[in-house]
């Protein structure tokens, strides 16, 4: 049997929600409730392959001489964040998805204000 692979589009970034709850002495759970508005974490999972760029019309153009490359495949321009990172984005901003039974969000790369990256790794 064949394992299917999951590939993100474009700009999307695929995420798994870290714990924003916070828990009381005695074990209770309290949520945070938030707004859409309010910015909620989570670590990348995954990531499309970035900004679509315009094919070069021949070895003149400026995005083909700045990336060093003619060809008549597409050409993107990578998203900042990296597999790992811990982004800060608003809550409305993300759609839930369930891959191989686990949930994650999918998350726009522009609805990212800040990331985190580990400096050691």
């Amino acid at each position: 049997m064949s394992k299917k692979v999951s590939y993100l589009t474009g700009i999307n970034v695929l995420v798994e929600l870290l714990n924003t709850d916070e828990m009381t002495g005695g074990g209770l759970f309290i949520s945070q409730n938030k707004t859409e508005n309010d910015l909620v974490r989570g670590i990348v999972k995954n990531k499309g392959p970035g900004f679509l760029l315009p094919f070069p019309k021949n070895h003149e153009d400026d995005v083909a001489v700045l990336l060093n490359e003619v060809h008549n495949s597409p050409i993107y321009l990578p998203l900042d964040v990296q597999i790992g990172d811990t982004v800060y984005f608003p809550k409305g901003s993300m759609e839930p998805i369930i891959l191989d039974g686990k949930q994650y969000h999918v998350v726009p790369y522009p609805a990212i204000k800040i990331f985190t990256r580990d400096e050691n790794r």
